[in-house]
């Protein structure tokens, strides 16, 4: 796990929400979202955007200038 994961992890549960309901309110499959967690896949801006945007936080807080790579 790396700081950019915990900050999202911290971020989601700061909010109460579990992985599948922030994956369901931004229109992701819970598995995909999981992966995000998880290191094993990176969002696209428009998906960081939506998550960013659900948390109420800025996107960098999260992901670190919300670069995709």
């Amino acid at each position: 796990m790396n700081e950019k994961n915990l900050n999202l992890i911290v971020a989601r549960l700061k909010k109460g929400l579990k992985q599948w309901e922030l994956a369901r309110d931004i229109g992701l499959h819970h598995t995909e979202y999981s992966m995000y967690e998880n290191s094993r896949r990176i969002p696209n801006r428009d998906t960081q955007l939506k998550i960013a945007a659900r948390l109420g936080v800025a996107l960098e807080e999260i992901f670190e200038g919300g670069d995709s790579k």
